[in-house]
């Protein structure tokens, strides 16, 4: 395992210490940083989060015990493994470092060999457990796919099927071609989340194409435009026909469009207005949803692409979210080499939220 931009903590009162362990792990080309006493150290600890901390037990104003019992006390270091450096290796010191949440022990004075042997262990068992974390979020996130956006596509036949009969049958041709339409849409969904399964295996890429993007919100809209509609919500849009983009549509239309959409219609006060807006600006594509709804708090404003963080609110109806699909929205964008940003306001003048996409733009195919 690559271990070159892995951090070590060493935290030791005593300079000549820091020294030499410093030489030691640097030579095997490990990243340190340094702290002299067990309040520096957690400072440090909190704003850098290192892989690792090497920790002295003996140190005067807070001991080695104290600082341990103080890191596993916040959240930001509470998972960051800590060995402890000391003389003091009796069982019962061992057992209460130990109980506290340390790691481990290393005797002082310490030999060279075991030490790099313990510590390239704990680092690569701590990367490890990260990045299950990270794959165990992934799939958390890709579910959310499943869930989220497939209910769109369902909604949108349910919707169909609530008319009565009479209503039905004047519209037969029209309902019919809608719900294919929303059945072909929830299939597609399916084959998204298998690519995406392959391109976090490393198996297969995001299929990336060049679209039209007025023809690309046309398709988000005939999904979604049954809940604007509901909610007597007016949609304004004006894409520039000849703005062209390279992304995969599937995941584009269902998972950033439909995403964006559902949270202007789903914030918007009954009776709004949304407006979609498209236009090349330099080397970019801009497509901006903007509505002029309830707006979001500047302390939501600051969690919304943090998926570890709850985020999510009702509607102006009351409609349930999960807080997952910004996030989302964000991760797709990242992969289609553009950006995502959002500006809100809860209080008039100007309340409401835009959210802009910028992606490379593409020069019109041949």
């Amino acid at each position: 395992m690559d271990l070159s931009t892995a951090v070590v903590l060493i935290v030791d009162d005593t300079l000549k210490n820091i020294q030499v362990l410093g030489s030691v792990l640097r030579s095997e080309g490990l990243q340190v940083s340094v702290a002299q006493n067990g309040a520096q150290a957690i400072q440090i600890a909190r704003k850098l989060k290192p892989d690792l901390i090497l920790l002295d037990v003996m140190m005067p104003e807070m001991d080695g015990f104290t600082a341990c019992k103080e890191l596993k006390g916040y959240p930001e270091t509470a998972e960051i493994p800590v060995i402890f450096l000391t003389a003091k290796v009796e069982a019962n010191d061992v057992v209460a470092g130990l109980k506290i949440g340390a790691v481990d022990y290393i005797a002082k004075p310490f030999n060279v060999p075991e030490l790099l042997v313990r510590v390239r262990n704990h680092l690569e068992l701590a990367l490890a457990k990260r990045k299950i974390a990270a794959q165990a979020e992934d799939q958390r996130q890709l579910l959310h796919i499943l869930c989220h956006d497939l209910a769109n596509s369902i909604g949108s036949v349910l919707s169909f099927l609530s008319f009565s009969e009479e209503e039905f049958r004047e519209g037969l041709g029209t309902y019919k071609t809608a719900m294919e339409t929303s059945a072909q849409n929830g299939m597609d969904l399916i084959e998204l989340v298998r690519k995406m399964r392959a391109l976090d295996d490393g198996k297969l890429g995001l299929e990336m194409v060049p679209f039209r993007l007025d023809q690309l919100v046309q398709k988000s809209l005939e999904l979604l435009e049954r809940k604007f509609f509901q909610k007597g919500i007016k949609l304004t849009t004006q894409v520039d026909p000849d703005l062209w983009v390279k992304v995969d549509g599937i995941s584009f239309v269902n998972s950033v469009l439909n995403n964006l959409l559902t949270n202007a219609c789903k914030f918007s006060e009954p009776g709004g207005e949304v407006r979609i807006t498209g236009r090349r600006v330099g080397s970019e594509a801009m497509l901006c949803v903007e509505d002029q709804g309830i707006g979001i708090p500047e302390r939501l404003l600051e969690q919304l692409f943090d998926s570890q963080k709850a985020t999510s609110r009702p509607g102006t109806q009351g409609e349930p979210g999960t807080g997952f699909g910004l996030p989302l929205v964000k991760k797709f964008v990242g992969q289609f080499g553009g950006r995502l940003e959002i500006l809100s306001k809860t209080d008039p003048p100007g309340r409401g939220t835009k959210a802009c996409l910028y992606l490379p733009w593409v020069a019109v195919p041949a």
